[in-house]
This record gives C-alpha cells, structure tokens and sequence, in this order.
C-alpha cells in the first residue's frame, strides 16, 4: 500500500488529558479543592462519557461538545455533593483540554512523518478544546466535529466522509 495520509486524534493520542485532572478540579472546586475530590469529580465525570456521547452520536439532532459536556457535568454532580454549577463543570472540562501536554516525542514524530505523509488532525472537540494545542503541531488540515456538526463514531460515516471529500 501506498499511504499518503495519516489522520491523529488529538486527546488521549497526542495529548494526556489526565494530567490536567488537579487543575480541572481546582478550577471547580477552588477553596474546598482536594486530591480525592478531584479524583473523584473525574471518576464521575468519565463514568458519564460513554453514555452521553454514544446518545448523542445517536441522536439526529447534532450536540455541541459544550452541550455533552454539560449533561456529563449535570449527571456526574447529581451523584456528588458538590457545589458547582454543569455549565463552569464544563467549561473547565474543555478549557484544561487545551492545556493538557503533548505525549514524549508526539512533536518531533508528526514532524518526520510529514515529511512524507500528510498530517491530518480528527477529532470530537470544539475549539476552545484544541486551539491551543493544535498550533503547536506540524499538521496540513484539522477537522473538528463542532465544525463539521458530526462525530467520529457516527455510525452513517458523516464525519469521515466530509474528511475524504475535502481531501
């Protein structure tokens, strides 16, 4: 085969998301901020992903990741006692996404591998979420499922099929 394209996930691919937890959880927790709060406000908020985004990568009405993030946010904090409102949940959620740090050699690899290939960013974010990141890195093109109102693991295909007839 003769590949000409390499498309990257940004987050939990190139960037580790997890070690933003503290300041994800100092943002929203602020005075009464501690390690096992933050570990468990992160343990709330992901155990609600999978569901919230499967619905809504289900659902024929396009949400922004705002809007996951935000009903992530509301249902985790039903199961917490703390005193946060979902829309600062959330807006701390994508906002520390965009701060998170790049994996060891992520950089200079993209930057060999462009050398020969294409360099595509994919990836279901807003731009709040990869703004930042995204200028750091060597790449051709970035899709961005709030631009492209669809998500990577739409079952029809949409998100990927724009990403082909663009390219």
């Amino acid at each position: 085969m003769n590949y000409k394209i390499i498309s990257f996930d940004i987050f939990q691919t190139l960037v580790d998301v997890n070690k933003r937890i503290p300041e994800i959880w100092q943002g929203i927790l602020k005075d009464s901020y501690n390690k096992e709060k933050a570990t468990q406000g992160a343990k709330a908020v992901l155990s609600t992903l999978p569901a919230v985004y499967g619905n809504a990568v289900q659902s024929e009405q396009f949400k922004t990741m705002d809007e996951v993030y935000q009903e992530c946010a509301q249902k985790a904090l039903e199961k917490l006692s703390f005193k946060a409102s979902p829309q600062d949940v959330a807006y701390n959620l994508m906002y520390q996404h965009s701060k998170a740090p790049f994996y060891h050699e992520v950089l200079d690899c993209i930057a060999k591998l462009r050398k020969k290939y294409q360099i595509i960013l994919s990836s279901d974010s807003n731009h709040l979420m990869v703004d930042d990141l995204i200028c750091k890195v060597e790449y051709d093109e970035a899709f961005i499922s709030d631009d492209l109102k669809s998500y990577k693991g739409d079952k029809s295909g949409k998100f990927f099929r724009t990403v082909l007839g663009h390219l």
